[in-house]
């Protein structure tokens, strides 16, 4: 089989794309569960409700990721968060290919980081990456990917688009898409697609 992922209309980020494994078919209750055993290695962290809805989006059947955590911590090296998804990936019982997919998927977005602010891979900081949103993206993703049995499948991508204009982040007003956007393209060799929407529509996760 062959699993495509078509971004090249809105894009995609962490949560959308965990969001189409679930609306095709992705055990609700495994990646639940999976983000709940992580809660636990992530401090200061309280996921207070998960869940998947069942919504239209421009009246086609969809899925909608509800999150409600508390978490106040603004600012974590990007080292703890690879760290708080080693230690998760240990005590799931998936694949080694999930297990690696997620460690790589951290790997990327911290190599990315410490690109664009010249630092070490190990000191480089996380903002808006930070928060435990960033967990729940990658290790459910893996989790997802895991139970439809993706890894065995050939994965293909349609050119991303990434949108335009400006946004506004930690480190002020920038030109769409970001840094860590750019970095992580230039790295993949994954091809996008421009056009004239003035908005985000790729994130880094």
């Amino acid at each position: 089989m062959v699993f495509v992922i078509d971004a090249q209309v809105a894009g995609v980020s962490g949560d959308m794309l965990l969001c189409g494994l679930v609306n095709i078919g992705a055990s609700r209750s495994k990646i639940i569960d999976g983000i709940h055993s992580a809660e636990s290695l992530c401090k200061d962290v309280k996921v207070k409700k998960i869940d998947f809805l069942d919504v239209k989006k421009n009246l086609v059947q969809a899925t909608e990721l509800l999150l409600d955590i508390d978490d106040d911590i603004q600012e974590r090296k990007g080292a703890e968060i690879k760290e708080i998804i080693e230690k998760s990936v240990e005590k799931l019982k998936i694949s080694d290919q999930a297990k690696i997919f997620a460690i790589k998927t951290i790997e990327t977005l911290i190599r990315a980081e410490a690109k664009i602010h010249g630092e070490s891979e190990d000191s480089v900081h996380f903002h808006e990456a930070a928060s435990f949103d960033t967990v729940v993206d990658i290790l459910g993703t893996a989790i997802a990917l895991d139970d439809l049995g993706c890894f065995d499948d050939d994965i293909v991508v349609t050119p991303v688009a990434i949108g335009g204009g400006t946004v506004t982040f930690s480190h002020g007003i920038s030109s769409n898409p970001t840094y860590a956007v750019l970095e992580i393209f230039r790295e993949s060799g994954i091809i996008t697609a421009g056009g004239n929407v003035k908005d985000e529509l790729t994130t880094p996760t």
